[in-house]
């Protein structure tokens, strides 16, 4: 009868480190594939930079969303589109109104302050 020692900690390590690449991998083939479908929307649809834009944040959001990907209706799809375009109109809006004021603040601050 002979023993072997399993050192565990190297093998919960190399474990760690393949799942990791698995992750890299598909998240890699997840952007190239993204990639492929905007190029492809951009040339049949003549997107402009702001559409361009739009959804590369709504993909950006999705992934942060979740991580996996789930089947959704289409009104679902048009809701979180808008919820998103909600946001970022709101963002804009708060940080033009807030550099208005900064502005503001700053043209009329007394001399030698």
């Amino acid at each position: 009868m002979s023993a072997e020692i399993i050192d565990l900690a190297t093998l919960r390590a190399d474990r760690r480190l393949q799942a990791e690449k698995r992750e890299e991998t598909y998240l890699r083939q997840e952007a190239s594939g993204f990639s492929e479908s905007l190029q492809s929307a951009v040339e049949r649809s003549r997107l402009n930079l702001p559409m361009m834009a739009t959804l590369l944040i709504a993909k950006a959001v999705d992934a942060l969303e979740d991580n996996q990907p789930v089947a959704r209706t289409e009104q679902a799809e048009y809701d979180a589109a808008a919820n998103i375009l909600r946001a970022i109109v709101k963002a804009r809006t708060n940080a033009r109104a807030k550099a208005a004021a900064d502005a503001v603040r700053i043209f009329n601050m007394p001399t030698g302050a």
